[in-house]
């Protein structure tokens, strides 16, 4: 009988031990997403503070001054040099002998099929 209590008792204290365990880790990572909060809070406030340093400094008369100061401007791809020339007869040929084929390939493919069915059925009789 003693062994027996003295089981339970253990069972018990460890149980207890366990769910500690499991709410001292279940607090420290509520601490941990407050703290996470808490620092997000703080950048996105230094962040507008930034925006309205850069947004009080950018005038349309800087722009312009720093646009002066940088050159000429020019796009930043070049155009095509030669306007694209229309397709040749035989190009048209080759693109319409590929679409064609194109078509006709899963048309082979279940002709192939049902033929190879055809005789798999013919040796099994």
């Amino acid at each position: 009988m003693f062994v027996k209590v003295a089981v339970v008792v253990l069972s018990l204290g460890a149980f207890a031990a366990g769910l500690l365990s499991l709410r001292q880790s279940r607090l420290q990572v509520a601490s941990e997403v407050t703290q996470s909060q808490l620092r997000i809070e703080q950048a996105d406030r230094r962040l507008w503070q930034l925006r309205a340093a850069i947004a009080s400094r950018v005038t349309p008369q800087a722009v312009e001054d720093l646009a002066k100061q940088a050159g000429p401007m020019r796009p930043l791809a070049l155009p095509p040099l030669d306007p694209p020339t229309e397709k040749s007869e035989t190009d048209a040929r080759v693109a319409e002998a590929d679409a064609e084929e194109i078509v006709t390939q899963p048309t082979r493919a279940k002709t192939q099929k049902t033929a190879d069915r055809r005789s798999r059925n013919g040796a099994d009789r």
